[in-house]
């Protein structure tokens, strides 16, 4: 079941030879640790301590982005998404118990969302927000602001034959600018105003990473604020969900399947009974108490099914007695968050994985062209952060030419295959007499392109946020981001 390797190695190992759990297993007298990036487990007990590994096991087509485990009674799955930026991750799950690996199988897209001692259940990938009500024409939401289309229209506009939006100085006078003492947001005064920025590409869709967005920054009275909110346009009824599949994978990698006349997206056993967490509709509009505008409102239900007899062929939550699912809580995570550390503590800087056969995943099968064409697609998402951008304000509502905040933008490629990284560095408006820089890996460890879906939106992000070094750690004035 092996990917074919190019020059017949594996790919390097994720951080040295010793293993880095992700969550540890107690079965009985042993426990299951592990790795969080590698296809390889410890299984520890009093006496010894063995290795599992299935590099061969079946993996989602490209890098994989994230690792979870769901333990059972008998063992644990192992579940690797894929990196893929679609709504819809191709999941691969690994089933272990203390004797090894029992299965190895592609998900698809389906989404693991619980597992007992049955084994995994796989729902519908689809979250019931699909079917949320819309609004006249058939538009979601937007939260008001300026016109919805415009970053749309921007498509077909030349910014070469638009207006410039009157120059300031892109840095402050020195003689005027007095460093801050952290990193706050209060570093740079922001205008207060909405404005629409877009691109110019003809590609401009939904997965666009550079598509137009809408910042609102206004007063009670601006653009989007109505005295009377029962006169704009009130949101439809949401949908039913419709019938859809669960499955529940046993540890032995066979597939049972009930069908559910509504979407679940939960699923936990008490004893001889199954609770399916499940939503009837997609979610309601409310009336937001905060600032204007709406709230999405999911109304979740639980059934108990008893399966003592076996699992049913389908499941009609309509016909059964139901309540309203508890929402999570915050403590619930802080707990398994803290249940995680406490389980890992023992087993960091300890398992030593040098001359563990097939702990390392295969290399990606890419050529050189392959490789070359992902390199170029990252540089694109870089390349035009300091051209002008296309902006409306409120004050002047026609299309104008406005300067980029990024300027001497440069991006280097470093390192060789699968190692390859992009070293982006350029000034920008809102960090004064700094040059940043920031390094962003093209494959993953086992030569898979890594999918940066909306990396320059968040880069963006990051820095009008200050979620960024302070400005003491810069270094000859370049400050790593």
């Amino acid at each position: 079941m092996s990917a074919p390797r190019p020059d017949g190695e594996s790919a390097p190992a994720a951080s040295g030879e010793l293993l880095t759990p992700l969550d540890a297993v107690a079965v009985g007298a042993a426990t299951i640790v592990v790795d969080a990036a590698r296809p390889v487990a410890a299984i520890v007990t009093d006496d010894e301590v063995r290795f599992v590994t299935w590099p061969d096991a079946p993996r989602p087509a490209g890098a994989v982005e994230e690792a979870e485990v769901r333990s059972t009674p008998e063992g644990a799955w192992v579940v690797y998404r894929d990196a893929s930026g679609d709504a819809s991750p191709r999941r691969t799950a690994v089933h272990l118990t203390p004797e090894g690996v029992t299965a190895a199988v592609d998900l698809g897209t389906g989404r693991p969302i619980g597992a007992d001692a049955s084994g995994l259940w796989i729902g519908d990938p689809r979250d019931a927000s699909e079917w949320m009500g819309t609004f006249p024409g058939g538009e979601e939401l937007d939260g008001g602001g300026l016109d919805a289309d415009a970053d749309a229209d921007a498509a077909d506009l030349d910014p070469s034959t638009l207006p410039w939006i009157p120059e300031t100085s892109f840095w402050p006078d020195p003689a005027d600018w007095t460093e801050p003492i952290d990193a706050g947001l209060a570093e740079h005064d922001h205008d207060h105003h909405a404005f629409v920025v877009a691109d110019t590409d003809d590609d401009v869709g939904p997965d666009d990473d550079d598509v137009g967005w809408t910042l609102d920054f206004g007063n009670p009275g601006d653009v989007g604020d109505s005295a009377d909110a029962s006169s704009d346009p009130q949101p439809d009824d949401p949908s039913p969900t419709p019938p859809t599949d669960l499955h529940l994978l046993s540890p032995a990698g066979e597939r049972s399947t009930i069908r559910v006349d509504h979407l679940v997206d939960e699923v936990r056993r008490d004893g001889d009974v199954i609770v399916l967490r499940y939503h009837r509709c997609g979610p309601r509009h409310e009336t937001s108490s905060f600032g204007g505008g709406w709230d999405v409102v999911y109304e979740p239900r639980e059934v108990r099914v008893d399966v003592t007899d076996g699992l049913p062929d389908g499941v009609d939550t309509d016909e059964l007695p139901w309540q309203p699912a508890p929402e999570p809580q915050e403590e619930d995570w802080e707990r398994e968050e803290n249940r995680r550390e406490e389980v890992l503590a023992p087993w960091r800087d300890r398992l030593d994985l040098a001359g563990v056969e097939g702990a390392r995943w295969p290399l990606a099968p890419l050529d050189q062209a392959s490789r070359d064409a992902a390199v170029a697609a990252l540089r694109a998402r870089f390349e035009r952060l300091d051209e002008p951008n296309i902006v409306w304000t409120r004050e002047h509502p026609e299309p104008r030419r406005g300067r980029s905040p990024y300027r001497s933008l440069e991006v280097e490629t470093v390192g060789s295959w699968p190692t390859t990284e992009l070293l982006v560095s350029f000034e920008h408006a809102d960090v004064p007499f700094l040059r940043l820089r920031r390094r962003y890996r093209v494959f993953d460890d086992t030569g898979w392109p890594l999918d940066w879906l909306w990396v320059s939106v968040h880069l963006d992000e990051d820095i009008a946020t200050r979620q960024i070094p302070a400005r003491s750690e810069a270094v000859d004035g370049v400050l790593d981001t």
